[in-house]
């Protein structure tokens, strides 16, 4: 069982991360992992909300020489169904994938200014999305730096939404 201490304001919170990876209900998972990598890897994140309170979310994952190590596109089921609820959910695919590739550090890229700088300051945002930002919080602490930026990439398009 993995396990991260994490503060939450003043009080010590001790998460179960296995446990944590729940918290969103997968569907349909596709992904494509080419290599293991111990250095720094980045990822381009973003998602779209589906009619049935449900979202595609994708993450496209390059090593430091800017090849594709692995993308990954999953139909998640969010538990506040909206647009920043969808893209945690990528950021904690992202997450998830660069760990089990064995990256010491990574550098996320996301859409959402607001989203983006809310994560780099460990600042809470709105109650419903708690759960997923604790789990965010709680997979940090597997690497030696994480670092969330605004950005997106050209060929993010080239990932297959074929999902959708």
């Amino acid at each position: 069982m993995l396990s991260s201490s994490i503060f939450v304001t003043e009080h010590p919170l001790v998460v179960d991360i296995e446990h944590m990876f729940g918290i969103i209900e997968l569907e349909d998972c596709e992904v494509t992992t080419m290599t293991r990598n111990q250095g720094k890897l980045t990822a381009y994140v973003d998602a779209f909300i589906r009619h049935d309170a449900g979202a595609n979310a994708w993450a496209l994952i390059l090593d430091e020489e800017g090849r594709t190590v692995s993308e990954v596109v999953r139909n998640v089921q969010l538990p506040f169904p909206n647009m920043r609820s969808a893209r945690l959910a990528s950021v904690h695919i992202a997450l998830e994938e660069a760990y089990s590739l064995g990256a010491k550090e990574v550098e996320i890229f996301l859409p959402d200014q607001s989203l983006a700088l809310s994560l780099s300051m460990d600042k809470t945002i709105e109650k419903a999305l708690f759960s997923q930002f604790v789990s965010i919080l709680a997979l940090r602490h597997a690497f030696k730096s994480v670092s969330f930026s605004t950005g997106t990439i050209d060929t993010l398009s080239s990932l297959s939404l074929s999902m959708a």
